[in-house]
């Protein structure tokens, strides 16, 4: 290509060259003709001036028409004279405008040279992008390939996965039929319990009234109504006995109970859940799966699942029977902090740093509702008829969702001015508990959405983003840890200091949690893998 070039534009410059040589070769040579024609008439002219001199002495007698013979000849050949310095003039002008055409074709030849090599380089240019975009599309069509191939492993994988549904529909939908009759069972248990709860109420209206009076003896109290199952009437005291220290790997950054209170389950930096005996703590199993720290454990109502939030963007939920993962639900694109099961254990509730809180139905397993934040989610929790779900969020505020729409149905924005790290729901399911980076706790009214409680201490600090606090089961006290390694124990009406305890931990005391039917136990972990177990 470039060989090309140059002959064409050399071609080009010869032929140019070879026509303005021919075009000026006879004005060169007349312009020399007329130069020695002027010489010549110069010689001949001082030859006549002499031989006129000469003459002029010799015939001054001659005949006057000798004299106007000779005058004539003189005055042609002045003229000419005259003539040839005009065309000697007019042939160095010629020469000059040829001079300066030259000059001119002379700039544009080298202006030619000058764009020709710049046309080179651009040709040289167009030439290597040409070969990159020649390796680009070879590279490209490689990687298309790759990807058609992984498409079809894909649609077969897909294949299976649709068959593999086929058939786990058709065991959720026995396991389905399970669950629903072992939740009628419960509700008979529980329609029962509520009519011994009946009696036995108006049996201690009776004692009330003979408190001062004649004791009634035992066998006029009916037989059914003579239990010693704590369940019954769950009424809290303070532990300030440790019973047992448990090590884990890493930090334990959360342990929660059981709904029946029977099984304590803990997690933490070691990707690992781990399930205990409450009033043993023995091991009972380890639950795996989590690609990252967990930062929520929560048990189904029904105690069938236990769900796990991880910084790995996902919540796992494993069989507690079996120990085996049943969802692994993916979808957030921020560290998960929250998550809790509806009360019918058919749904979860996420929330996450990604500003969302998701909505995902168990039975389809996968996202039905997203709810967008105006902040990212630290805790939430879900009010006794699933209706209302309450987040704590980084921006200090608390709000309000209708789990139905999403709509955001109320915020209260001077809460706190720090962080809230938990909210917890009151064993009435009337009440929602926070906790704050600001080292206070409010007590909320669901109902009014009006703050009735502040809880504090000069020297309680909340060390974490995800310290957790929980209320007793009678709603009595509310418990936390601190900074300091202490945990701090409020009256919940009164607002008053109650108690710390403060002879285990040596780091943040990260979360701590009360069993649900035993008012006596609680449970508390920190930053150095410390699980300790408190009864009174």
């Amino acid at each position: 290509m470039e060989d090309i070039w140059k002959h064409n534009i050399l071609g080009q410059l010869k032929a140019q060259n070879i026509l303005l040589h021919y075009s000026f070769v006879d004005i060169i040579h007349q312009s020399k003709s007329l130069v020695h024609n002027e010489v010549k008439m110069k010689s001949e002219n001082e030859k006549l001036k002499t031989v006129y001199n000469l003459s002029k002495s010799q015939i001054s007698s001659n005949s006057t028409v000798i004299s106007r013979e000779v005058e004539e000849e003189l005055r042609r050949l002045q003229e000419e004279l005259n003539s040839s310095y005009l065309k000697v003039s007019e042939g160095a002008m010629q020469i000059v405008d040829l001079n300066k055409q030259l000059n001119s074709e002379r700039a544009e030849k080298e202006d030619l040279i000058s764009k020709h090599e710049e046309l080179i380089q651009i040709n040289a240019l167009l030439e290597e992008n040409a070969n990159r975009l020649d390796r680009e599309y070879i590279r490209k069509e490689s990687d298309l390939t790759l990807l058609r191939e992984e498409l079809q492993q894909l649609q077969i994988e897909l294949a299976k996965s649709e068959d593999a549904l086929q058939d786990s529909f058709k065991d959720q939908k026995k396991q389905q039929e399970g669950w629903l009759e072992k939740v009628r069972k419960h509700a008979e248990q529980m329609n029962e319990m509520n009519e011994i709860m009946i009696e036995l109420q108006s049996v201690r209206e009776e004692l009330s009234k003979y408190q001062n009076g004649p004791q009634i003896p035992t066998d006029s109290i009916p037989a059914n109504l003579i239990t010693s199952d704590p369940s019954v009437t769950v009424s809290a005291e303070i532990p300030r006995t440790v019973k047992s220290t448990l090590q884990n790997k890493g930090d334990v950054n959360v342990v929660a109970f059981s709904e029946d209170g029977s099984f304590f389950a803990t997690g933490g930096s070691d990707r690992v859940v781990r399930l205990y005996e409450s009033f043993s703590g023995s091991l009972k199993t380890q639950l795996s799966g989590c690609e990252r720290a967990i930062t929520c454990i929560k048990f189904s109502p029904d105690n069938e699942f236990i769900l796990a939030a991880s910084t790995d963007r996902a919540v796992r939920i494993w069989s507690v029977s079996m120990g085996r993962v049943r969802h692994s639900l993916q979808g957030h694109l921020g560290k998960v902090y929250a998550a809790a099961f509806s009360f019918d254990s058919q749904k979860v509730i996420t929330g996450s740093h990604d500003r969302k809180i998701k909505i995902w139905d168990l039975q389809k397993g996968y996202c039905i509702r997203t709810v967008f934040c105006y902040s990212s989610v630290n805790d939430l929790c879900l009010s006794n008829d699933g209706g209302l779900i309450v987040a704590g969020h980084v921006d200090n505020r608390l709000r309000f969702f209708d789990s139905r729409n999403g709509d955001c149905v109320h915020e209260i924005s001077d809460i706190h001015s720090g962080q809230i790290t938990s909210v917890t729901l009151s064993p009435d399911g009337t009440h929602v508990l926070t906790n704050s980076r600001d080292n206070t706790l409010k007590l909320i009214d669901i109902r009014t959405f009006e703050t009735e409680n502040t809880y504090g201490h000069t020297e309680y600090k909340n060390g974490m983003n995800w310290t957790r606090a929980t209320l007793s089961p009678d709603g009595r006290y509310i418990a936390t840890g601190s900074e300091d390694g202490k945990i701090y124990i409020w009256d919940r009406f009164t607002g008053v200091l109650h108690t710390t305890l403060n002879s285990v931990h040596k780091s943040n005391v990260n979360c701590v949690a009360w069993n649900p039917t035993h008012g006596n136990q609680l449970i508390s972990c920190d930053r150095n893998g410390n699980v300790v177990i408190w009864t009174d």
